[in-house]
């Protein structure tokens, strides 16, 4: 007689989640690569060392060159996947916007700009779907921390170690290359550590950027609480360690006078911040709404142009796009919350507390490191409809 009694039963609905196979790399594959790889290192160093004017040709030339071709070979590669049409209307979306600048303000910039954003929207669609490893996140990745920590350790202040780079610039360089180490971790299929998050953390604090502080404790103490794979004994040691570490920093170094200053003295003189966003708001109109501002206007707001915080800039260049833009951002982020994805949450909600306090966002040279974040949900529910697999942190 014939027995089931062995047998398991398994929907032909269900799906398998495993780990991403990886073929042998072809001639198109490599090309991507290299100028993926060269488009990430270039920006990061340039940003480090800034060797390279960003107004120079040179500059251009290479940052447009790779962008532009690994948008255009990634789609003669993929093809147009209308699954991701959410992530590729935004190519459109912004093209309206651009051209707002041009036709309503009269500005020309919006050309490099628009360059930047689609190509980024490129690199991320790349990434989504890549199933190969991509090794030079990691290389680049312990370039930046150990040449930062090497720095600590030879008690020189990495902002004194490089001409032109300030304190915060320091942060938002180490903010993306750690985040961009987690997505490459969260491609492998691999559990995310509390360690590099805790570096990101040390050297905020060695440069003594309050941004980059507030951003960096945030990441370490969301990492730390909804790590899954922890008990509660570990956490409680890694948040001893991460008090004690501040006490030490706090009752034995010099940076405290200097991060005492940029907290609370500064606080009690006026933040300039503060007075930039006041202004921007008492000054907005029926036009400006619709049209953000003129460019030569925002030097009202502050006497370098800079408005210092990413969510101004999105609509003060792209008006009621990019308050539209904002709000697909919230709802990115609440379906994040709703799914209990809290691991990418506390790195998104990271980036976008980082991005309070200076120009870092749309468009910016590491925008596709916040697209995929935003967009890994749809991606990861597309490869599901499809059968295919999907690599799950």
């Amino acid at each position: 007689m014939y027995s089931q009694k062995n047998q398991r039963y398994t929907p032909r609905s269900s799906i398998t989640i495993t780990k991403p196979t990886f073929k042998k790399k072809s001639v198109i594959d490599i090309l991507l690569y290299s100028l993926f790889a060269v488009y990430i290192v270039f920006i990061t160093t340039q940003r480090m060392f800034n060797h390279v004017a960003s107004s120079s040709m040179l500059y251009n030339i290479i940052l447009s060159g790779s962008l532009t071709l690994t948008l255009i070979i990634t789609v003669l590669k993929y093809k147009i996947d209308w699954k991701y049409r959410e992530l590729l209307s935004f190519i459109v979306f912004f093209l309206i916007g651009s051209m707002i600048e041009v036709i309503v303000k009269g500005s020309f910039a919006f050309a490099t700009s628009f360059i930047l954003l689609i190509g980024n929207i490129g690199i991320t669609y790349y990434l989504f779907k890549e199933k190969m490893n991509l090794p030079i996140i990691k290389y680049l990745y312990y370039f930046v921390v150990s040449f930062f920590l090497i720095s600590i350790f030879m008690d020189k202040n990495p902002k004194f170690l490089l001409e032109n780079l300030s304190s915060n610039h320091i942060s938002v360089i180490v903010l993306y290359v750690t985040v961009l180490y987690y997505i490459e971790m969260l491609r492998e299929s691999k559990n995310w550590s509390i360690i590099p998050a805790i570096i990101f953390f040390i050297i905020s604090v060695y440069a003594g950027g309050r941004s980059g502080i507030v951003s960096s404790a945030f990441m370490v103490s969301g990492l730390v609480f909804f790590n899954k794979n922890s008990n509660k004994y570990v956490k409680f040691i890694i948040t001893l360690a991460f008090i004690v570490f501040l006490s030490i920093l706090y009752n034995y170094s010099d940076f405290r006078y200097e991060i005492f200053e940029k907290f609370y003295t500064r606080s009690i003189q006026g933040e300039p911040r503060i007075n930039i966003i006041s202004s921007y708001f008492s000054n907005l109109s029926i036009k400006s709404i619709m049209f953000g501002y003129e460019p030569n206007y925002v030097y009202s707001f502050f006497h370098t142009g800079n408005l210092h915080n990413s969510f101004l800039v999105l609509h003060y260049r792209y008006g009621i796009i990019g308050i539209i833009t904002m709000i697909f951002i919230v709802k990115k982020i609440l379906k994040l919350f709703v799914n209990r994805k809290f691991y990418l949450l506390v790195v998104v909600m990271s980036i976008l507390i980082r991005a309070l306090t200076d120009t870092i966002l749309i468009p910016f040279y590491f925008d596709f490191v916040l697209f995929y974040l935003l967009f890994y949900l749809d991606f990861k529910t597309n490869n599901l409809r499809n059968g295919d697999e999907v690599y799950e942190n």
